[in-house]
């Protein structure tokens, strides 16, 4: 069976950057996104943004916040599910 995205030819990682740019987002708030959906842990983001963890906290925050989610796994399924329009 096709999916819908595949039946359009957009590729998961795909529709996640298609939806992480239309989402209102600043540049720093979708670096931390793509670490975050990679995996990485708030530390590792902080330690490779030369920021602290609490920054990287608050960015995550202000993303819960932006896209109405509260958690990791919400803010994934959201970034790469969501159809725009």
């Amino acid at each position: 069976m096709i999916t819908q995205l595949e039946a359009t030819g957009i590729s998961p990682s795909q529709r996640f950057e298609i939806n992480l740019g239309t989402v209102g987002l600043t540049a720093r708030e979708k670096d931390i996104v793509r670490q975050v959906r990679s995996g990485k842990s708030y530390k590792l983001i902080a330690d490779e943004l030369f920021i602290s963890e609490r920054t990287v906290s608050k960015h995550i925050q202000n993303v819960f916040e932006k896209l109405g989610v509260s958690n990791r796994v919400e803010l994934l399924n959201r970034l790469e599910i969501w159809e725009n329009g």
